[in-house]
């Protein structure tokens, strides 16, 4: 009879034993490698949208800054007076026209700003290229 550190021995000691164990391992290895794949498939993930909520943030903290803009009376009436073109009850309109002798114009005497809003593009172009300066 066979003593057993002599049985486990030629048990170990065996091809098929050694086969099993090296097939094991390889499972093991296979859902190790899987394992730290998926693992830095996260990470990678969380970062991205650790990037994105940070973005996110700022975009809201510059959109909070518009719209406390935006509420102002001063926004209000800037885009009534450049948008619709209205004005403070005693104020003046002033057209600015630049034209070669950079006139500044009252609504009242604005004949050349008439003369140019009907002129063609091609008259335009021909003053612009080929008018004497």
């Amino acid at each position: 009879m066979l003593y057993r550190g002599a049985f486990f021995k030629r048990i170990f000691a065996s091809r098929l034993v050694l086969f099993l164990a090296a097939c094991l391992a390889l499972v093991f290895l296979v859902a190790l490698t899987r394992a730290f794949l998926k693992d830095r498939s996260i990470q990678r993930e969380i970062q991205a949208l650790e990037a994105e909520r940070t973005r996110l943030e700022q975009s809201k903290i510059n959109l909070l800054g518009s719209l406390r803009n935006i509420k102002s009376d001063g926004f209000l009436e800037k885009e009534a007076r450049e948008k619709f073109g209205l004005q403070q009850p005693g104020e003046k309109l002033v057209v600015v026209v630049d034209d070669k002798n950079k006139v500044a114009r009252d609504p009242d005497q604005n004949e050349l700003l008439k003369k140019v809003a009907l002129e063609g593009n091609p008259t335009k172009w021909w003053r612009y290229f080929f008018a004497s300066r």
